[in-house]
């Protein structure tokens, strides 16, 4: 049986077809034209899961701490810090507005309470 937390690569030692043009969640074109060495950045670690299911395991050089598989244990954390709800800010509001954003967000400001 398989647990949930292992991932099993689709391919082992795979070559991309590369380059790849893509446009980006931003509307920006991009073009990717090396994978050799991966930073995978994201808060969740979806994206060495990914690389990994991908067999693009090798190629990871970094990663965040959320990045806990034990086939990239070694490689460096290279951010580690993540913001759990209840060290959360509110109202975050950019530097510099004026008064009145300030106040409209006080008064939409979320909240952490669990319901009974």
């Amino acid at each position: 049986m398989t647990d949930f937390e292992d991932v099993v690569a689709v391919a082992e030692s795979p070559t991309p077809a590369l380059p790849v043009e893509l446009t980006d969640a931003d509307g920006y074109d991009v073009s990717v034209t090396d994978v050799s060495r991966i930073v995978a950045l994201d808060l969740y670690g979806t994206y060495t899961k990914t690389l990994e299911g991908l067999g693009l395991t090798d190629n990871i050089v970094g990663r965040t701490v959320s990045s806990t598989e034990n086939a990239i244990a070694d490689r460096p954390v290279v951010i580690d810090f993540v913001v759990s709800a209840d060290a959360m800010v509110w109202p975050m509001v950019p530097q510099g507005v004026s008064n009145s954003y300030i106040q409209y967000a006080r008064d939409h400001a979320p909240s952490f309470d669990e319901e009974d």
